[in-house]
C-alpha cells in the first residue's frame, strides 16, 4: 500500500492541476465569447479537480466518507459535462436532460449503499464510474458522428477519440484503482486523457467562435456589397474606410477615390463634428453632391459596428430625389386644388382622419362671416341650429367611424344671423399612397328650394286629401290615355292599387261595357276627346275580381292655354245600389202589403184620435173582429181593458203632443170580441210627417205563464218543491225583524243519503229527499219557512217561536220519521238529524243562530248517522242472504274456503277475521243491481253485462261508509280482478290486487267449479283443482293456488 500511495500522489496532483487550469481557462474563454456551455464545462472541471483532492484524502485517511465525496464529485462533474454538451448541440430533448441525471443519481445512491454494505471494497464505486464513463463515451461518440454543424472542425475528431478513451478509462477505474501494478500508470494515463479532452474541448469552442465570426463577416460583406442603399464605413474621425457598389454608382467616384476622404467631401453642408460623435446618428436629411457637381437630397443614418476590437461607423444613405420631387408636386397639387376650391361657387370643407375640420374655402367663410381660425376643428358646429346639432353630430360621427359617405340636412346660421337650410355632403378620400386621409365635403343652401318644395308638398297633400275625401272614383290620364292619377275610391271600385295602374293605358285598367255587353273602354276616351255626349248612356264596369257594377260618369278634358287637350279627368260612381234601390222601391209596396198582411204579429195603423186605419189578418185573429168592423170604425181604446185604459190614453196624448216621453214598448190587457182577456206586448212608433202611429201587438199570455213558472223555479228547489237557499235567505232577511222575535231555526241533515245513493242509485236517493221534504212540510205551520239548504241539508224558519216550542216541532218530526219506513224493504225507518237555535235579542246575528243550530244538529248526527248506517248495512246483508237459499250457502262456503286458504298462507287471527268478513260481503253490491239479471237463463246483452260488472263498485261504496272496514271494501272492489290484469273493474294485475281479493276470487271460483260446494265427489274436486292449476298465473295468484291445492292433497 505504501508503494501505491507513493506513486498515486504525484498523479493525483497532476490531475488536480490540469482540472483547475482547465476550469480557469474555460472561464476566461467564456468571459470573451459568452457561450454558456463553456461555463458549465468549467464547473465540470472544477468538480473533477475536487474529486482528485478527495481521492488524495482517501489515501491518507482510510474512511468511507472521502470515498463517498469522491463519487459525488464524479457525479457532479459528469452532469456538468453532459449539460454543457447539450447546450453546445442546442438540444431541447427533455429525455436527454432527465435520463442522465436520474442515472447518475441512482448510481451514486447505489455506490453509497454498497460502501456501507461492503465496507471498503473498491467494487462499491462500480455504479458511479460505470454510468459516468458511459456518458463520457456517449459524448465522445456524438462528437464523431457527422450530425452537428461543427463536425468539420479540426478539433472534433481528436476530441471524440479522447473522450471515448477517457470514458473507457473511467469504466475500468474501480477495478484497477487498488492494483499496485496499475497505480504508476493509471493516474498518468488519466492525466494525459483529461488534458487532451480539456485542450480539444477548448479548441473546439475557440474554433466554433472563429467560424461563426467568419460567417458573420461574410454575410455582412455580402449584404454590404449587394445593398441597393449607399453604404459607407468610416472611423471616429470621419475618414471613409470602405464604400459599396451602390455608393460608387450614386456619387460617380470609384472606391479608391472615396476611401481616405472625409465624409464631408461628398456633402454640400459641412458637419464634421456630427460624424465624430461615438454614437449612432439619428435619421436625418442632407444634401450631397456627385462627382460631376450635381447635388441631390439624401436621407441618412449611421450606427456603430465592431470589427474585432475596432469600432467603426456604418452610414446608410438613400437618394430621396424622387420623393422630394413627389412631395413638391404634391405641395403644388394641394395648392392648386385649394385654389380651385376657393373658386368653386359652393361652400367646401375638409377634415382630417381624426374628424376635425382643417380647411374651409372662401365661399364657406363668406357665408358664415368668420375666419378659418374661428371655424377650425369643430368650432364651426356652433353655427348649427341647437335643435339640429345633436342629430348632425350623431350622423357625422357614425360616418367617420365607418368611413362611409354621409349626407345631412340642418339649419345653419349665416353671417347675418339668419338660419338657412343646408345640405352637407361628405365623402372619405385617400392620399397618393392610397391611405385614408379624411373627409372632403360640400354644402348647399337649399332654403329657397325647401320652401318651394314645402309649398308644392302642401298643395299635393291638399289635392291628395281632396281626392281621398271624394267618394267617387277619380282617374286622370294624359292625352294618350295613360293613367297619371287615381284616388283611393277608384282603387276600391276597380280593385287595382294606384301604383299598379300608373303609366298603364286607361283601357287596360278600366273595363267599361255598354248595356248590350260590348266593351267600350277605348271608345269611351275618344268620345270624351271629341266632346260627344256620353252622359245619357248607361255603362257597366267589370272589376278586377270579375264582378260587374253599374256606374254613372262625368268627365272633362284638361286643356292648355292654346286650347289643345293635354289630359282627361274621368269621375265614376258606383250606382249599383241606387239601381237596386229603384227596383226594390218598385216592389216595396207590394212586399210591404204582403208582409203587413202575413206577418205573425198583429199590426195596426191608427190616427191621432186612435181610430184604426188599417189592420192585418193577425190582428183579426187576436181581436176576433173582421177588418171591415175595425178599419175606420173602431178606436183601439175599445179593445183595452178598463184597468189599462187611462194609462193608454195618457201615452197617446204624450205621443202626439210631444210633451212627455211615453214608452214605445209596454204591456196591457186586451179584451177580444168574446170578452176573453189576453196579455199583449205593444210596440208603438210614430210615423214620420204623418199624425199616425203604427203598432204591433203580440199575444204573450203563454209567455207570461212561462215566466211565472221560471220565477217559481228560481225560488224553489226543483226536486222537493221547497224554497231553495236563495229564496230562504231572502225570506230570512224579511223575518229577521224585532216583531218576529223570538225567531227559531231548525237545521236538518238526512242520514244515510250517500249510502242509499251508492247502494240503490241517485233516483232512490232523490225519493228519500222528497219523502223528508214532505214530512217537514206536514209538521210545520203555514207561516213557517221550510227550505232545502243544500245537498242533504234542510232548514226551517219559525217566526215568533220560542226554543221550547221549536223543540216540540223537532220532536214531532222525529216521531213521524220513526213511523215512516224506506221504500226498499230495508226494515229501516227514515232518519234525519235535527238541531235548533233561537234568536231572542235584536242584536243577535241570525247567522250565529244558524251556526248554533248546525252545531246541535251535528252533535245529534254523530250518533244517529252511525246507528242508521248500521241498521241499513245489516238490512242490506239480510236482504242479500234472503234472496235464496243458494246465495246464503254460497256465501258460507266462500267464507270457509277463504279461511282455509288464509290459514294455509299463515295469516294472523285479525287478518283471518277481516278476510272472512270480506268473503261474507263480497257480493253485497248485488242488492243495487236488478235481480232479474242474475237469474235470467238466456244470454245477456253487452249493456246488461256492464250493469252486472257494477256490483263490486256498489259493494265498495256501501262498505266504505265504515272507515274501519276500508280493507274489506278494497277486497270487495277487487275480487273480480285477474292476475294477468284482464279483470274488472280496475284492471289491476299481480300484487296490485289486494291479497284478500285474490283469496276470495279463488274461493269463489272453486265453489262454482264444484257445483256450488259439492266436495263429496273426489273426481269433481280433482277436476276443479286441475282447472284452477291451469289458470294460475293468468287468472289466479300462482302461490295462493299452490297453497290451496296443497291443503287438499296433504
Amino acid at each position: 500500500m505504501l508503494d501505491v500511495v507513493k506513486w498515486a500522489i504525484p498523479g493525483l496532483i497532476t490531475l488536480t492541476s490540469i482540472s483547475i487550469i482547465a476550469a480557469l481557462a474555460y472561464v476566461a474563454v467564456w468571459y470573451s465569447i459568452k457561450e454558456k456551455y463553456l461555463l458549465l464545462w468549467s464547473l465540470g472541471w472544477a468538480f473533477f479537480g475536487t474529486r482528485y483532492l478527495f481521492d488524495m484524502i482517501s489515501f491518507k485517511i482510510v474512511t468511507l466518507w472521502p470515498q463517498i465525496f469522491v463519487d459525488l464529485m464524479v457525479v457532479c462533474s459528469t452532469s456538468f459535462f453532459w449539460a454543457g454538451f447539450l447546450l453546445l448541440i442546442k438540444s431541447k430533448n427533455r429525455y436527454k436532460k432527465v435520463v442522465p441525471r436520474v442515472l447518475l443519481s441512482l448510481a451514486y445512491i447505489l455506490s453509497v449503499i454498497f460502501k456501507f454494505v461492503w465496507d471498503k471494497s473498491n467494487l462499491a464505486s462500480i455504479p458511479v464510474y460505470f454510468s459516468s464513463g458511459l456518458l463520457i463515451v456517449i459524448i465522445g461518440w456524438e462528437f464523431l458522428r457527422k450530425k452537428y454543424d461543427f463536425h468539420h472542425y479540426n478539433a472534433t475528431i481528436p476530441l471524440g477519440i479522447s473522450m471515448i478513451l477517457w470514458g473507457v478509462h473511467r469504466l475500468n477505474y474501480p477495478f484497477l484503482r487498488y492494483s499496485s501494478s496499475f497505480v504508476p500508470y493509471g493516474y498518468f494515463i488519466g492525466s494525459i486523457l483529461s488534458a487532451c479532452v480539456a485542450i480539444f474541448l477548448l479548441g473546439l469552442a475557440i474554433e466554433k467562435e472563429k467560424y461563426q465570426k467568419d460567417i458573420s463577416i461574410a454575410r455582412y460583406k455580402k449584404f454590404f456589397e449587394n445593398s441597393r442603399d449607399v453604404m459607407l464605413l468610416f472611423n471616429n474621425e470621419g475618414i471613409i474606410i470602405e464604400v459599396n457598389k451602390a455608393a460608387e454608382k450614386a456619387y460617380g467616384y470609384s472606391m479608391r477615390e472615396l476611401c481616405g476622404k472625409h465624409v464631408s467631401y461628398i456633402e454640400v453642408v459641412k458637419n464634421e463634428d456630427y460624424y465624430q460623435e461615438p454614437k449612432c446618428m439619428s435619421l436625418h436629411e442632407s444634401i450631397h453632391k456627385r462627382k460631376d457637381g450635381r447635388r441631390f437630397p439624401v436621407e441618412l443614418s449611421s450606427q456603430v459596428i465592431k470589427i474585432g476590437d475596432e469600432e467603426i461607423y456604418l452610414a446608410i444613405i438613400r437618394d430621396i430625389t424622387e420623393r422630394k420631387e413627389y412631395e413638391e408636386r404634391l405641395k403644388r397639387s394641394q395648392e392648386f386644388y385649394l385654389y380651385l376650391f376657393d373658386q368653386v361657387p359652393m361652400a367646401m370643407w375638409r377634415a382630417g382622419i381624426n374628424g376635425q375640420f382643417n380647411y374651409f374655402n372662401r365661399r364657406w367663410l363668406s357665408f358664415t362671416g368668420k375666419t378659418s381660425e374661428e371655424e377650425i376643428g369643430l368650432e364651426w358646429t356652433k353655427g348649427i341650429h341647437p335643435d339640429d346639432r345633436d342629430l348632425f353630430m350623431q350622423s357625422y360621427i357614425r360616418a367617420i367611424m365607418s368611413k362611409e359617405p354621409f349626407e345631412a340636412t340642418y339649419r345653419f346660421r349665416r353671417f347675418d344671423g339668419e338660419f338657412r337650410w343646408i345640405i352637407n355632403v361628405g365623402y372619405p378620400f385617400i392620399d397618393l399612397d392610397n391611405r385614408y386621409a379624411g373627409y372632403i365635403g360640400t354644402c348647399f343652401d337649399v332654403t329657397d328650394e325647401r320652401v318651394s318644395q314645402e309649398r308644392i308638398r302642401e298643395l299635393q297633400e291638399s289635392l291628395s286629401i281632396t281626392l281621398r275625401s271624394i267618394d267617387d272614383a277619380v282617374i286622370a290620364t294624359d292625352i294618350t290615355g295613360e293613367i297619371r292619377i287615381m284616388n283611393l275610391a277608384a282603387e276600391k271600385l276597380i280593385g287595382i292599387k294606384e301604383e299598379e295602374a300608373i303609366k298603364r293605358h286607361f283601357s287596360e285598367v278600366v273595363h267599361l261595357y255598354l248595356a248590350d255587353n260590348t266593351e267600350c273602354s277605348k271608345e269611351f276616351l275618344e268620345w270624351i276627346r271629341q266632346d260627344q255626349k256620353v252622359d245619357q248612356r248607361e255603362f257597366y264596369l267589370r272589376k278586377k275580381d270579375g264582378t260587374f257594377c253599374s256606374v254613372s260618369h262625368s268627365s272633362n278634358t284638361i286643356k292648355k292655354e292654346d286650347g289643345s287637350v293635354e289630359g282627361i279627368v274621368i269621375v265614376l260612381r258606383d250606382i249599383t245600389k241606387e239601381r237596386e234601390a229603384q227596383l226594390e222601391l218598385q216592389s216595396s209596396e207590394m212586399k210591404y202589403r204582403t208582409t203587413f198582411e202575413n206577418i205573425g204579429t198583429g199590426l195596426l195603423i191608427a190616427r191621432e184620435d186612435m181610430i184604426i186605419e188599417l189592420v192585418n189578418r193577425e190582428m183579426e185573429k187576436l181581436t176576433g173582429y173582421k177588418k171591415e168592423e175595425l178599419e175606420r170604425k173602431m178606436s183601439w181604446h175599445q179593445l183595452v181593458s178598463l184597468k189599462d185604459l187611462n194609462r193608454m190614453k195618457e201615452y197617446n196624448k204624450q205621443r202626439f203632443s210631444r210633451t212627455g216621453s211615453p214608452p214605445k214598448v209596454y204591456e196591457f190587457t186586451l179584451v177580444d170580441r168574446h170578452g176573453v182577456e189576453h196579455n199583449v206586448l205593444c210596440n208603438v212608433e210614430l210615423l214620420p210627417s204623418e199624425k199616425q202611429i203604427v203598432a204591433s201587438w203580440v199575444d204573450i199570455t203563454e209567455r207570461k205563464k212561462a215566466e211565472e213558472k221560471i220565477r217559481y223555479l228560481s225560488y224553489h228547489d226543483h226536486l222537493t218543491g221547497l224554497y231553495n237557499r236563495a229564496k230562504c235567505e231572502e225570506e230570512m232577511a224579511k223575518l229577521d225583524k224585532v216583531e218576529n222575535l223570538p225567531l227559531s231555526v231548525i237545521m236538518g241533515d238526512v242520514n244515510g243519503l250517500k249510502l242509499v245513493n251508492d247502494a240503490f242509485g241517485h233516483e232512490r236517493g232523490d225519493k228519500l229527499l222528497i219523502n223528508i221534504a214532505r214530512i217537514l212540510s206536514e209538521n210545520t205551520r203555514d207561516t213557517d219557512i221550510v227550505a232545502r239548504w243544500g245537498g242533504d241539508e234542510f232548514i226551517i224558519l219559525l217566526p215568533k217561536t220560542t226554543k221550547e216550542e221549536a223543540q216540540i216541532v223537532l220532536d214531532t218530526i222525529r216521531e213521524t220519521c220513526a213511523t215512516t219506513e224506506h221504500e226498499y224493504n230495508l226494515n229501516v225507518q227514515v232518519s234525519i238529524s235535527l238541531g235548533v237555535g233561537t234568536k231572542t235579542e235584536p242584536t243577535q246575528d241570525i247567522k250565529e243562530v244558524i251556526i248554533r243550530a248546525e252545531s246541535d244538529m251535528y252533535s245529534q248526527k254523530i250518533q244517529e248517522s252511525h246507528e242508521f248506517k248500521a241498521k241499513v248495512f245489516a238490512s242490506l246483508e239480510e236482504r242479500l242472504l234472503e234472496k235464496n237459499k243458494e246465495t246464503r250457502e254460497h256465501v258460507l262456503r266462500v267464507k270457509k274456503i277463504s279461511e282455509r286458504i288464509g290459514k294455509a298462507i299463515g295469516l294472523t287471527q285479525s287478518q283471518l277475521e277481516e278476510l272472512t268478513m270480506a268473503a261474507a260481503l263480497h257480493d253485497i253490491g248485488k242488492v243495487g243491481v236488478d235481480e232479474s239479471l242474475w237469474t235470467r237463463a238466456e244470454a245477456l246483452t253487452q249493456e246488461e253485462l256492464e250493469k252486472l260488472k257494477q256490483h263490486p263498485i256498489i259493494g265498495y261504496h256501501i262498505i266504505k261508509t265504515y272507515p274501519q272496514l276500508s280493507g274489506v271494501a278494497e277486497a270487495v272492489l277487487s275480487h273480480h280482478e285477474r292476475w294477468d290484469g284482464k279483470g274488472f273493474p280496475q284492471g289491476l294485475k299481480k300484487t296490485e290486487i289486494p291479497i284478500m281479493a285474490r283469496i276470495i276470487a279463488i274461493a269463489d271460483a272453486f265453489d262454482a267449479l264444484t257445483s256450488h260446494g259439492n266436495t263429496s265427489s273426489p273426481a269433481l274436486v280433482d277436476k276443479a283443482l286441475e282447472e284452477l292449476e291451469e289458470n294460475k298465473g293468468t287468472e289466479f295468484d300462482p302461490e295462493l293456488i299452490e297453497a290451496f291445492i296443497k291443503t287438499y292433497r296433504q
